[in-house]
């Protein structure tokens, strides 16, 4: 039997509720995979804006979307996800599907340039404005196997438990590993009320 990753994972759970013609925020573009997948789902209705800190990033994935033909559906936005209620226009707010947030450091990147949980935990706070309340869904993974990733997860943690049951499921998914530091997937699901 094959395993599915967790971003697999994040993938399935996200595509149930983004539909052709939605709106979704990559929160961290990183090399494109997950903007790239946001605007498939999307499809040439919809729109993502994508953040990410790093030029590398943004320019990694503006190719990716070049060579896929998606370039005119996706909004690359170099600043941090902290800031994205600065960018995302006031129509969208309440109307987000999906919003992804894949942290830690760029994949084949420098490794000191990594999220930070200040800034991961701010973006979170707000994400809540920006999700459509009847079918929005929200993925984090997060990695503790690093100094910054371990503080990261412990703060995703605490803004989980204070989330409102009535308003939002949440689903905790990591890999049985003989290690203590591994990957975390959050699934966050606003709940039709």
């Amino acid at each position: 039997m094959t395993r599915i990753s967790l971003v697999e994972l994040a993938h399935k759970a996200i595509a149930s509720h983004l539909q052709h013609g939605g709106i979704a925020i990559d929160a961290t573009a990183g090399n494109g995979h997950d903007t790239l997948f946001l605007t498939q789902q999307v499809g040439d209705l919809g729109h993502v804006y994508s953040f990410d800190i790093q030029v590398t990033a943004i320019n990694n994935t503006a190719i990716k979307l070049q060579q896929a033909g998606m370039s005119d559906r996706v909004e690359l936005i170099q600043t941090g996800h902290q800031h994205w209620l600065d960018f995302v226009p006031k129509h969208h707010l309440g109307n987000i599907s999906a919003i992804m947030f894949n942290l830690g450091y760029l994949p084949g990147g420098d490794k000191a340039i990594t999220t930070l949980m200040e800034t991961t935990l701010q973006a979170l706070k707000q994400a809540p404005l920006l999700l459509n309340p009847e079918h929005g869904c929200m993925t984090v993974l997060a990695y503790p196997g690093h100094e910054q990733g371990s503080v990261e997860l412990d703060a995703i943690e605490n803004w989980c438990q204070q989330l409102d049951s009535k308003y939002f499921s949440i689903e905790k998914i990591m890999r049985e590993n003989t290690r203590l530091l591994v990957p975390q997937l959050f699934i966050i699901k606003a709940l039709n009320n």
